[in-house]
């Protein structure tokens, strides 16, 4: 049997180890230094995360511009573009909704069973210039990059993304009210307008030298206007050092803007 003493000593023990533990001020100076730690971690986890998605936007704008330069050689032309629904990726016009009719980009499909690579031709077929039209990281799962080609000169195109500031999640798809930078979505005389900053459809009556008048409604760009062509796309462009969400998009683009002939 055990001796008094070492009862003594057990029953000691057994009170140290059920006194091990944490106070509740250890525990909550825990939790600060983790809440700390984290309030440091995260922004720049997610600033990581989004420089990481601009560099490859500008790496898949990279490709398709070279399939696009490699089809024109081909083809004299620039391959189509679309902003009918019916032409477009289903994707777009699950995604955007009522957006998708001003969305433009690369003709996938058509009515009247048009097939592409037989009724019509893309970058991926007949002749694959390009395994896949890459999605727009920006734009959302199965969205491409907007884009729209010169097709009365066949000298220019533009691609955009609407980049980290989520244009197209806005209620009316657009970042800005910028209506003094023609080029802008926000100054845009078309209803309904196209989204996020950049306008492609203006970018492309600028390089083709002509006056937009869809919808009834002309429109005249001065050759000063024109000349300040590349200046107007900056102003509409996403600059990290205003900011990693800064407004803006993304965008590459051929062509340079033309004087329309006076009258």
């Amino acid at each position: 049997m055990l001796s008094e003493a070492s009862l003594a000593m057990n029953r000691k023990l057994i009170e140290s180890v059920r006194n091990v533990g944490f106070t509740l001020i250890e525990l909550l100076i825990v939790v600060a230094i983790i809440a700390i730690l984290a309030a440091i971690a995260v922004p720049n986890f997610l600033e990581a995360q989004t420089r990481s998605k601009v560099s490859r936007v500008k790496a898949d704008m990279r490709s398709i511009a070279t399939a696009l330069e490699s089809y024109s050689v081909d083809n004299n032309e620039y391959p189509e573009g679309t902003d009918e629904l019916d032409e477009m990726p289903q994707s777009v016009v699950d995604l955007l909704g009522p957006l998708a009719e001003r969305f433009y980009t690369f003709r996938t499909r058509g009515p009247n069973n048009d097939i592409a690579g037989l009724t019509f031709a893309t970058l991926t077929t007949p002749i694959s210039y390009m395994a896949s039209i890459p999605n727009d990281v920006f734009a959302g799962p199965g969205i491409p990059f907007a884009y729209r080609s010169a097709t009365v000169t066949r000298d220019g195109w533009i691609l955009t993304s609407p980049g980290p500031d989520a244009d197209l999640l806005a209620p009316n798809g657009m970042g800005n009210t910028n209506t003094a930078n023609p080029l802008s979505t926000a100054a845009d005389p078309e209803t309904p307008g196209h989204v996020a900053d950049i306008n492609e459809r203006v970018v492309i009556h600028f390089i083709e030298g002509d006056d937009p008048d869809e919808g009834g409604t002309p429109t005249t760009y001065t050759p000063e206007q024109r000349g300040q062509f590349d200046r107007y796309l900056e102003d509409l462009s996403y600059d990290p050092t205003n900011g990693t969400t800064s407004d803006g998009d993304l965008y590459r683009k051929t062509g340079a803007a033309k004087i329309a002939p006076q009258n």
